[in-house]
């Protein structure tokens, strides 16, 4: 895809896929509309998002003046601004907000044990005002008891359960 004078759209598209509603999305690498069928056809031989988070991605947000935000929960944080309506998302701020939180999940998190499950935590519970992200150590508490409490569930059920349920 060339980068014209006049086209707005990112040289390298830090998305594949930006949703338009009404189950179409704009397909970037193509540079037309597509349905959700067709994309989800395609998304069965693209790579995935690492984060299960969509912020900056499905969930971003337009505030009352205008303003974009990676998703509802940061509306009104001014250091979390990722774009404008008139303007569009801005897609390094976009991706500098994945590796920002990515390098402050993998500091803490890539030893735990329970990082396979939880994958980190939501990125708004670890943004600063200041435009950083810094994790909070009782969500990882909370995170883990609830991996710990769903094992222990499970076990359970599958003891009590066992031969009712195939």
């Amino acid at each position: 895809m060339q980068n014209d004078s006049n086209d707005t759209s990112p040289a390298q598209p830090f998305y594949l896929f930006e949703y338009k509603g009404c189950g179409y999305a704009y397909h970037y690498a193509l540079g037309e509309f597509i349905s959700i069928e067709q994309q989800n056809a395609a998304d069965s031989f693209q790579p995935r998002s690492p984060f299960k988070c969509g912020a900056c991605r499905g969930t971003t947000t337009v505030g009352a003046d205008g303003t974009l935000y990676p998703c509802h929960r940061f509306v009104g944080m001014d250091k979390w601004i990722i774009g404008s309506i008139s303007n569009g998302p801005d897609y390094e701020k976009c991706k500098q907000f994945w590796r920002d939180y990515a390098k402050c999940v993998m500091e803490t998190c890539s030893d735990c044990w329970a990082y396979p499950l939880c994958k980190g935590p939501c990125p708004w519970e670890c943004a600063r005002e200041d435009g950083t992200f810094a994790l909070n150590e009782h969500s990882c508490e909370v995170t883990i008891r609830w991996i710990m409490q769903g094992a222990w569930f499970k076990t359970l059920y599958a003891k009590t359960m066992k031969g009712v349920i195939a």
